[in-house]
């Protein structure tokens, strides 16, 4: 197999689960957002909106709790040089490990109250809040400590503590790289909500006009986030430069390309009268979604495995 088939197929892979990841964490804020919407336009709608969202991130972190399981699981096992330092002091992962057990647990929460909950709608969005504060904070906390691992030498992580995972200066790139992965969770969670809120539609049968204000309100907040880490991206261009020539550009363009087009699909959908007829725009911007996390993720990748292919 080609090294860069091979790396493109990696990238494919990492790129769905880190997709779905950000999607678990990003859930909150937006179902928070959805009960809000709900509240100021006094549309009910809005909260079964909310109400899906909630049990597609539910879903979501699910997931991502396996799957990064297993892959700690076959770490230790595979690596146990590398891995073993961090067993041995694993207080730089306690920040990450804390926030996503509450944020697992507001979510939980969240989901199986709507009902008994549905006339104590503040408790309600104070759980959301607590999920939305968790799963940012989650994100946060795992972009630092994904850095930590990047940078610290082997000697200095049996000293490491908390502490260290907020010690970068301000002029480093992992400051706009955390704010990207924070704004991508919430633009992730409204691309995979919408797919699992069109894979309610035969079982929920909330009626036409709710499967409509749904599109509408999810490729609107979709759209607007991924507007928002764009900006965020330029951030990060002006902190650590373009990408070099050669894949690392060509990707990093390329990239650019599916996230406009992943914008545009939104918009299409967002202001059509009749975005129920625009399903197979839903699922191409899911697609590009993935294709665009997947080419940031390529040159990285890249760097590491073609020297030693």
């Amino acid at each position: 197999m080609s090294p860069y088939v091979f790396v493109g197929l990696n990238a494919l892979t990492l790129s769905f689960n880190l997709l779905v990841a950000l999607a678990a964490l990003g859930a909150p804020l937006l179902v928070l957002l959805l009960e809000i919407s709900a509240e100021a336009r006094s549309k009910v709608l809005y909260r079964k909106a909310a109400q899906h969202v909630s049990r597609a991130g539910l879903v979501f972190i699910i997931y991502f709790l396996l799957v990064a399981g297993a892959a700690m699981g076959m770490l230790i096992s595979r690596f146990p040089a590398l891995a073993g330092p961090w067993l041995d002091n694993p207080k730089p992962l306690l920040p990450a490990l804390a926030s996503l057990g509450v944020c697992l647990v507001a979510q939980i929460v969240c989901v199986a109250t709507w009902k008994a909950w549905r006339k104590a709608k503040a408790a309600h969005m104070m759980v959301s809040t607590v999920g939305a504060l968790s799963g940012l904070f989650s994100v946060v906390a795992l972009t630092t400590l994904g850095w930590l691992v990047w940078t610290a030498p082997d000697e200095a992580i049996p000293t490491l503590g908390c502490a260290d995972l907020w010690t970068a200066p301000l002029s480093s790139p992992l400051w706009p790289l955390t704010a990207q992965g924070a704004l991508l969770a919430v633009t992730a969670a409204a691309g995979l909500g919408l797919i699992y809120v069109l894979s309610r539609r035969a079982k929920d049968d909330f009626g036409r006009d709710y499967y409509a204000l749904a599109f509408r309100a999810l490729t609107g907040w979709g759209a607007g986030f991924l507007v928002l880490q764009g900006t965020v991206h330029a951030w990060l261009i002006n902190v650590s430069g373009l990408p070099p020539d050669g894949v690392a550009r060509w990707t990093w363009l390329a990239a650019l390309g599916t996230c406009g087009l992943a914008l545009l699909c939104w918009l299409v959908v967002a202001k059509n009268e009749h975005p129920l007829r625009l399903k197979a725009l839903v699922v191409l911007a899911a697609l590009l979604l993935m294709a665009f996390v997947g080419l940031l993720l390529y040159a990285p990748l890249a760097a590491l495995v073609l020297p030693v292919a």
